[in-house]
């Protein structure tokens, strides 16, 4: 409610009185987002028409998204999406009348100015569709009846604080936000090991209050000046452990509460740098318009997928103790309902990595996971799912040491690359032609090293585990600090490629081989919680049948 924007709708809607035009250029995230519904709502109770023009280009996603979502409207500088806005107060009008249009797929920046100049106003833009928000004020992508808020949570909020509530998983966190990842990463052990000594050195020798900010030595937050207020900082080489930093790429990382701005739960899932667990990490609430799910056996970063939201096997008590983070109640209900008793929480565990994978799940639940966390139906062949999400999770999981496929000589020896990326190829745009990324072909430095990769369906947050490997794999220099990270000298870039070629081509194969039918037959019935429970003698079990 602190946003700039909303409080300038809120002073113009109050400027004008009970009649007139307000018009804003603003980020378009209003519009789509799980936080959004309340400002949606007012604008609908207040203003008798509105006419908002998605200008698009989010540049928050990753691969086919974000070319879909086209050029960014302020250049370089941008990364939200942006719309235009025009709310009208008429007194003689009853209700609101909403009109919506998206500017379209794949357009630069130059392309929708174009539009925009050549429409001039409001009339000039054709095609109009009139929107009418469902009962939790969505407008665009609204959930409907599609039977999501039946199903079990993986997880909720009354749940973890332990006031009630039903979910899969006591547990879950987000993954850890350093706020100054150039600083507690680093491919090299001993690179990150000089550059938080020369952080936390220079840091302690600042006043809190007032402290002399300088990027090259130190990257300053609100957050490190609270700590270092309370306690001076002493760097430790046992806080340097392994990390998952994005899909299929992983770093090391100085996990510290001091040095990182939140680890918010993590330190209960791995507490020492060997601590055994595993962690399903989702899309928070489908924030790049896309659902995703990968799952590690190292501390997670925030950024792994969206804002990650992790969900443990196993959560360490302060004693060291491990303890099942998959709930006595949903064992329980699993058990019931399939009549076997030899189903166990790991057992569970595989069954969501595998339900999650699902394409039919994720397709008809797609609005759903994009506003609220994954909730988890029952399917009629529970095994064949937890089979095959034992298997995705080990073949996640060993992406480093995983069978290779077989690419063929690299066309180009690699030795000292610096960068990789993919070609790029011609495609028809309109009644013209441009340049694509050709996802065939890898180069290296520019020169090609691979060609006629096969295509492969399976992404995580909208790229390939080959498209997270051509992202990654680059020398980069932070233009503040000057740190320097290297993830390519003395990598075997072609090992890595045909290990990442082999994990997205047998994704795709288990995925096609999970069951059809993902949702419960005839006969189920939601579990019944609250006073419907009460009233009705202890209500329905969530597997029982009717």
């Amino acid at each position: 409610m602190y946003d700039s924007y909303i409080r300038s709708i809120r002073w113009a809607s109050d400027r004008i009185g009970r009649s007139g035009i307000v018009a804003f250029v603003t980020n378009a995230g209003f519009l789509r987002s799980d936080t959004g519904a309340g400002i949606r709502a007012c604008l609908a109770e207040e203003f008798s028409d509105i006419w908002c023009l998605d200008l698009r280009g989010n540049q928050r996603t990753q691969g086919e998204i974000s070319q879909r979502e086209g050029g960014k409207i302020f250049g370089a500088g941008s990364r939200a999406p942006v719309a235009i806005t025009i709310l009208v107060k008429n007194p003689k009008k009853k209700g609101c009348t909403i009109h919506y249009k998206d500017i379209g797929d794949y357009l630069s920046r130059e392309e929708k100015l174009a539009i925009l100049r050549n429409a001039k106003s409001v009339e000039g833009i054709k095609d109009w569709e009139v929107i009418k928000p469902d009962r939790r004020h969505d407008w665009l992508d609204q959930r409907g009846g599609d039977g999501f808020e039946k199903y079990t949570p993986i997880g909720s909020k009354e749940a973890k604080s332990g006031s009630g509530g039903i979910a899969m998983f006591k547990v879950y966190s987000g993954g850890i936000k350093t706020s100054r990842d150039w600083w507690a990463y680093n491919s090299s052990k001993d690179a990150l090991c000089r550059n938080v000594k020369r952080h936390i050195d220079y840091c302690n020798r600042q006043d809190p209050n007032n402290p002399k900010i300088d990027p090259r030595q130190a990257k300053w937050s609100r957050e490190l000046s609270r700590k270092l207020k309370r306690k001076m900082q002493k760097f430790d080489k046992n806080r340097i452990r392994g990390a998952l930093y994005r899909p299929f790429f992983k770093q090391q990382v100085y996990f510290d509460k001091g040095f990182n701005d939140m680890v918010y739960l993590i330190p209960k899932f791995f507490p020492k740098n060997n601590s055994e667990n595993l962690v399903i990490c989702v899309s928070d609430k489908g924030k790049s318009g896309t659902f995703s799910a990968l799952i590690t056996n190292v501390t997670p970063d925030l950024h792994i997928i969206d804002q990650s939201q992790c969900f443990p096997l196993y959560v360490y008590d302060e004693a060291g103790n491990r303890n099942d983070n998959v709930t006595d109640w949903s064992l329980s209900e699993y058990r019931k309902h399939h009549g076997d008793s030899k189903i166990t929480k790991k057992d569970v565990f595989y069954y969501a990595y595998g339900m999650l994978h699902h394409p039919g799940y994720r397709k008809k639940f797609k609005n759903s996971l994009n506003r609220e966390l994954p909730r988890i139906p029952m399917a009629p062949d529970f095994w064949s799912f937890s089979r095959i999400g034992r298997e995705l999770a080990v073949l996640h999981l060993g992406y480093e040491t995983c069978r290779r496929h077989k690419l063929g000589a690299p066309r180009f020896d690699p030795a000292g690359f610096k960068k990789l990326a993919f070609g790029r190829k011609d495609a028809r745009k309109g009644d013209g032609r441009s340049k694509v990324p050709d996802h065939g072909t890898v180069l290296a430095d520019g020169h090609p090293l691979f060609d006629g990769i096969p295509e492969m369906r399976y992404r995580v947050n909208g790229k390939t585990p080959v498209g997270w490997v051509v992202d990654r794999y680059a020398v980069k220099e932070d233009a503040d600090s000057g740190i320097v990270n290297d993830p390519c000298t003395g990598t075997d870039i072609v090992a890595v490629m045909e290990r990442a070629v082999h994990v997205g081509l047998e994704s795709d194969r288990l995925v096609s081989e999970l069951p059809k039918e993902f949702e419960p037959g005839e006969g189920w019935e939601p579990r019944r919680t609250g006073m419907d429970e009460f009233l009705d003698g202890g209500g329905r079990s969530q597997s029982r049948l009717s």
